[in-house]
């Protein structure tokens, strides 16, 4: 007990006479969560190339949360990029197995977007090392 206490003071002690941002890194080990962070992001998030791809699914994430899939017209309307990129990055998540499409029961012409089981398992995990749980 003494010495638990002597370790809080020693570190209340270093927290006073360092600088400001020394005591944020102190408190939070931020590299070291970047590290964890960044280590994940190479070996399960590989298909992620660009930020783009991640707006994309960020995109079809929200739509699919809220009950609504998205489709390739909203896709296209939210310029994200042109018609045959998103038609390419499309392709390209869909060969990970990041997103899967369908045709609209409703309308046979529509494409519905969604992300699939296994890559809402990825991103869950993802969401519990940026510290964003539920």
């Amino acid at each position: 007990m003494i010495a638990k206490s002597a370790e809080s003071a020693a570190r209340l002690i270093c927290i006073k006479r360092c600088s400001r941002q020394e005591r944020l890194i102190l408190r939070m080990d931020v590299f070291a969560k970047l590290r964890r962070i960044r280590t994940f992001e190479r070996k399960r998030l590989r298909f992620l190339r660009t930020m783009e791809d991640l707006d994309v699914l960020c995109e079809i994430g929200v739509h699919q949360e809220k009950g609504r899939p998205l489709t390739m017209k909203e896709l296209h309307s939210l310029r994200l990029g042109s018609i045959p990129t998103m038609q390419r990055r499309l392709r390209r998540l869909r060969q990970y197995g990041a997103v899967a499409s369908r045709r609209t029961e409703r309308d046979g012409r529509a494409v519905e977007l969604r992300i699939t089981p296994r890559a809402l398992k990825l991103f869950n995990r993802y969401a519990t090392l940026l510290g964003r749980r539920g």
